[in-house]
């Protein structure tokens, strides 16, 4: 297989060096590199010159034309099959050119291959919008999802790719009226020849520079993508239908001006009419309906994705009746002064088949991207966790390590104490959330008072990886129903990493195919609803709160959390419920967050995981010696129920108050301290007279209370 890699240089001196090495650096050595100077006016033909080697071909253009017309250049002079590309203020990684020729080599019939990239900044300044847009292309991996997502903008990074020169001919090549968006016009044109793949993993170092051609001005840029976009549209439409397609279009009013006005009569592009995006989809729904239009445009805004799940569900199919384009013209919800800033502190031990989903969903947030930090510590794993989050390219992401294991509570404080955010969010590495989550959290702290937002009794489990023969016995039997569905099924086949779920899956928060609740698991789901259920958002009347306290989904302010010194670090389990128990009894409130949901990803359970269980509860009783905490044994090691136990509490509250019932409210609370390991039923002695007193009393108590005589009778065998 021959190769030829081509970049192009116009005024590059500051970074083309180190891009041109990193091609020389590569494991994969047998290639070309042709490099087309346009007509610098810098010192790049010097640093270009001072390069010795072989592949080396130097061609210097004697006027300045242009990137497009420099890429048709080097191609044309290229002799390899395939054409690989480089820009020249990019990195490609030692092993890019290795990992692409061998998945072109195991996929013949692929046309063009990408791979994955990571942003690294310039040493100007780079905005948040620029960052979010080189994201977007990451979530792309499939040809199915690439082919979809190719009118919105380049599914694939330009200077990642490789491509066949014999399809690059077959499609027409570079079109040169395209300064800048002549890559999303080649990629357009290519899927008609045949499938574009990408390697999932980051291979490309992308620099985000504000000063480079296609966001120095990103008017042009719009402007050049929403041409090609509805071009390709348009032409599409008119030979399926063999007439003219008629559009309507939806988005921000200043995004519709300028399709309007600079757009349709470039392309000629019939538009029956225009949409403010704050109008409700019904109202969409009906104009689309009633003006019967071939299709509907979306300009992308802050509601575009949510409208075009909408209008799926109503019946309007992707690509064929409804297309999102990209539009920099959105209106921005203003900043509102003093909005809080945010630290997401997420523990991870072990997690290399979930962390991967965390980050992901965590990296996709509404929320205004410099006002929150995503800290990852990882408390000694000794799988591939740590290697893997290291290679994660979120800007605003922070990774630590733990030399020794300290537990889950000594990795959140250790999160904690680097945070810089005024509101601390725990997330458990083991959570996919959605884009609101953030943002759902932080509306709930709209004063300082001392609360915590619990996002507990709102979540679902799935899975997300293929754990085969690592479930036990146990667990199999219940999620062997899951991996016999044929899209499953599919997925498994699809996915030899074990990964069965796509980023863009997780983007569109589009996960119902992979939630699954196994049966020994309802019965804390329906537990955990029944709170919120009972007692509403504010849990008035639950008198034992800080069982919501659940880190998993759980957000405090940082002042709050500092002033009761964080997770008590010698417990290995239950120190999310140690830490509420004391904020509850310093005054603290708890708050069902009624958005705030979020996606539990199951894996098996381990196998000490009991034990451990049975040994933290013995420490939190000996902390906290109070009925309401042995009354947790009946929880964690019986059958009651969370609102049950609230009853039982107030039931007990009650009875105690009445001297008369004295005798048997100790036994109850005797009783429950004897309990060892959740274990072995120790019932307090009891002598002749006190039995009969005791029988005698419980048919009058369990009148009124029925729940608290029904726990008597069964821990006493009554």
């Amino acid at each position: 297989m021959k190769i030829s890699i081509v970049m192009t240089v116009y005024n590059g001196e500051e970074f083309v060096r180190d891009a041109v090495q990193s091609i020389l650096n590569q494991t994969y050595r047998n290639f070309e590199f042709i490099i087309v100077d346009d007509c610098s006016t810098d010192q790049t033909r010097q640093v270009l010159a001072g390069f010795k080697d072989k592949r080396l071909k130097i061609y210097n253009l004697n006027e300045n034309k242009g990137q497009t017309y420099s890429l048709n250049y080097g191609i044309d002079r290229a002799s390899g099959d395939w054409i690989f590309r480089q820009d020249a203020d990019d990195i490609s990684l030692p092993k890019r050119l290795a990992y692409q020729v061998a998945f072109i080599k195991r996929n013949p019939d692929t046309v063009a291959v990408g791979t994955q990239i990571k942003a690294i900044p310039s040493k100007r300044t780079t905005d948040e919008n620029s960052l979010r847009a080189i994201e977007w292309s990451n979530t792309l991996l499939t040809r199915e999802e690439i082919k979809k997502f190719r009118f919105i903008a380049p599914p694939v990074v330009h200077g990642s790719v490789a491509f066949s020169k014999k399809a690059f001919i077959e499609a027409g090549r570079y079109n040169e009226k395209y300064r800048i968006g002549q890559d999303l016009d080649l990629w357009i044109r290519l899927l008609e020849v045949g499938p574009i793949d990408k390697v999932p993993k980051v291979l490309y170092h992308y620099r985000v520079d504000p000063e480079s051609i296609s966001r120095k001005d990103e008017s042009k840029t719009c402007r050049e993508s929403l041409t090609i976009s509805s071009f390709y549209i348009r032409k599409m439409l008119h030979s399926e239908l063999e007439k003219e397609p008629v559009f309507l279009v939806v988005g921000p009013a200043a995004g519709c001006d300028y399709f309007r006005e600079e757009i349709a009569p470039i392309n000629k592009v019939s538009i029956s009419d225009y949409v403010n995006e704050e109008q409700s989809i019904e109202v969409i729904l009906e104009k689309y309906r009633s003006l019967k239009v071939d299709a509907l445009i979306i300009l992308d805004g802050k509601n575009s994705e949510r409208y075009v799940e909408e209008l799926e569900r109503a019946g309007v199919t992707f690509n064929s009746q409804v297309f999102r384009l990209w539009n920099i013209y959105i209106e921005s919800e203003p900043i509102i002064e003093n909005t809080p800033s945010v630290s997401v502190v997420v523990p991870c031990y072990n997690a290399f088949s979930s962390i991967r989903n965390t980050i992901l969903s965590l990296g996709r947030q509404t929320y205004p991207l410099h006002l929150y930090e995503i800290i990852i510590v990882d408390d000694a794993s000794t799988d591939e966790s740590f290697e893997y989050v290291k290679t994660c390219c979120l800007p605003n992401l922070k990774v630590f390590r733990h030399p020794e294991n300290k537990g889950a509570a000594g990795a959140r404080n250790t999160g904690v104490s680097h945070a810089s955010g005024e509101i601390i969010i725990f997330c458990d590495s083991d959570f996919i959330v959605p884009p609101w989550f953030i943002e759902s959290h932080v509306k709930l702290h709209d004063t300082n008072e001392r609360k915590i937002i619990s996002g507990m009794g709102h979540w679902n489990y799935a899975i997300t990886f293929n754990f085969g023969s690592k479930w036990s016995s146990y667990e199999r039997r219940y999620v062997k129903e899951f991996y016999r569905q044929s899209f499953i099924k599919e997925r498994l086949r699809q996915s030899p990493d074990g990964q069965l779920v796509h980023e863009s899956e997780i983007n569109r928060w589009d996960l119902e195919n992979y939630s699954f609740c196994p049966a020994y698991l309802t019965d804390w789901v329906s537990m955990a609803e029944g709170i919120f259920e009972s007692f509403g958002p504010k849990l008035e009347g639950f008198h034992l709160p800080w069982l919501s306290c659940c880190t998993g989904n759980l957000s405090i302010r940082k002042t709050h959390f500092l002033e009761l010194g964080g997770f008590d670090e010698k417990f290995r389990r239950l120190e999310d419920w140690e830490f509420g128990y004391r904020f509850y009894q310093a005054g603290g409130k708890f708050v069902f967050g009624v958005e705030c949901e979020a996606l539990q990803q199951l894996s098996p359970i381990h196998s000490k995981r009991k034990h451990a269980q049975s040994e933290a509860y013995q420490l939190f009783r000996q902390k906290h010696p109070h009925f309401d905490i042995h009354l947790l044994v009946w929880l964690l090691f019986g059958d009651a129920s969370f609102v049950q136990l609230s009853n039982i509490f107030e039931q007990h509250q009650l009875i105690k108050q009445n001297p008369i019932f004295q005798v048997i409210t100790s036994k109850l609370e005797e009783t429950l301290s004897h309990y060892e390991e959740g274990l072995t039923n120790k019932m307090a002695k009891t002598t002749a007279n006190e039995k009969e007193y005791i029988d005698s009393s419980i048919s009058v108590i369990q009148i009124f209370y029925l729940d608290w005589a029904n726990l008597f009778r069964q821990l006493h065998h009554q």
